[in-house]
């Protein structure tokens, strides 16, 4: 039994090793799916920017036509001026046009209020840019490092699942059996060491006898915490 302990614990290691290499071909899709989203959320702060920069335009655009248009009814009014015949009328007129250049004064320091928000939407406009063009290389490269890796780690696991193959025939079926038995139930190793007086696993202290048992490895002995198969590397 100790030499088919031995191959037990040989085979878990080929099987601790396989089940690494599944897990990581499992996460490549999701690296490639963090850097396509990286290049999403860049795209999206490129056009949000873009969109920012387009309504500071209009906003401009309308705020200019109001100007022109204050500045026409000034016209106007400074041209009745000679006209009217009562200082009531004259005064009113003026304080209309007083009124207008007040009105235009105001938009002008909204225009220079825009102007300086459209020199900042010009920088963060750069910067998603430049953010862009990043995720789209990082991405790319992600892609190709990605390619390489299925394809060495699929070639590794191919090769672990031979040699795999191998190591589980040189194993006593019923030995085989409750490894399998225990490695599927639990999802991760069916063995674990005895470390001085303990499972190395779960830190479950083991009965004396059993770790007599254990370290003469005439039968399989497994944990009373965990139900792992209880190893002894080197046994007395």
């Amino acid at each position: 039994m100790k030499e088919q302990l031995a191959r037990l614990w040989s085979l878990q290691s080929l099987d601790t090793i396989l089940a690494s290499a599944k897990k990581r071909l499992l996460a490549i899709p999701e690296d490639i799916a963090a850097a396509e989203r990286a290049l999403a959320d860049a795209d999206k702060k490129k056009k949000t920017a873009l969109a920012e920069i387009e309504a500071s335009r209009l906003a401009r655009k309308k705020r200019e036509g109001d100007i022109a248009a204050n500045e026409a009814e000034i016209l106007k009014f400074s041209g009745q001026l000679a006209q009217v015949k009562t200082n009531e009328q004259y005064k009113a007129l003026e304080h209309e046009i007083e009124h207008l250049r007040t009105k235009t004064g105001t938009i002008e320091d909204e225009i220079l209020g825009l102007l300086e928000r459209d020199e900042e939407l010009a920088g963060e406009l750069v910067a998603a840019e430049k953010a862009v063009a990043a995720a789209v290389t990082g991405l790319e490269k992600t892609r190709i490092e990605a390619a390489e890796e299925e394809k060495a780690l699929k070639a590794e696991s191919e090769h672990l699942t031979e040699k795999r193959t191998a190591a589980a025939a040189t194993i006593d079926k019923a030995v085989l059996a409750k490894y399998e038995s225990i490695r599927k139930a639990d999802g991760t190793i069916a063995m674990s060491r005895l470390v001085r007086d303990a499972c190395e696993t779960c830190y479950r202290q083991v009965p004396d006898q059993r770790q007599i048992e254990v370290r003469q490895a005439k039968n399989l002995v497994t944990c009373e915490g965990c139900g792992r198969i209880l190893y002894q590397e080197d046994p007395e």
